[in-house]
C-alpha cells in the first residue's frame, strides 16, 4: 500500500489525562493484529486428544515448523461438518489477543465538566417561585 492510512480514535469527555485513549490504542493494535492472524485447520474428529469436542473460546498449543516454539491460540468457531466422506470439525483460530476487551470509560466516574454541565442545563429556564400544594 503506498498510501498512508491512519485511524484516528476520538477522545472520550473525562477522559482528561488519556489514560483510556492510550488503553483502546493498544486494544486496537493488538486486536488488529490479533485478527490478521487467522489459521483454519480441518480435524478428521469432532473431538480434541482427551475426547471432549472443541468447543470455541478454548485455548489450544499449536505448533508450526516456522516457530521455534509451540503458540497458545484461542479456537475463534467450529464447525462441525458430516458428509459421506466422514465427520471433521473445520476449527478457525486467533492469536488471544484479538478477543481483548474494549477499555471504555465507564459513565460514573467522576468529571467535574459534565457535572458542571449538566447542572447548568438543569437550571436553565427553571422557575424558582414555591407552588402551593392544596390536599385532596
Amino acid at each position: 500500500m503506498t498510501r498512508s492510512r491512519p485511524l484516528l480514535i476520538p477522545v472520550e469527555l473525562g477522559d482528561a489525562d488519556y489514560a483510556v485513549a492510550k488503553q483502546r490504542v493498544q486494544w486496537e493494535v493488538a486486536r488488529r493484529y490479533g485478527r490478521s492472524q487467522v489459521i483454519d485447520v480441518v480435524c478428521d474428529s469432532w473431538r480434541d486428544g482427551s475426547g471432549k469436542l472443541w468447543t470455541p473460546n478454548t485455548l489450544v498449543r499449536i505448533k508450526r515448523k516456522s516457530w521455534q516454539i509451540g503458540q497458545i491460540w484461542l479456537i475463534a468457531e467450529v464447525e462441525f461438518v458430516r458428509g459421506e466422506d466422514g465427520s471433521r470439525a473445520q476449527i478457525t483460530l486467533m492469536p488471544p489477543e484479538a478477543f481483548k476487551p474494549e477499555p471504555l470509560l465507564l459513565p460514573m466516574q467522576s468529571n467535574e465538566a459534565v457535572a458542571a454541565a449538566s447542572s447548568s442545563i438543569g437550571d436553565a429556564g427553571a422557575d424558582k417561585t414555591p407552588v402551593a400544594q392544596e390536599d385532596i
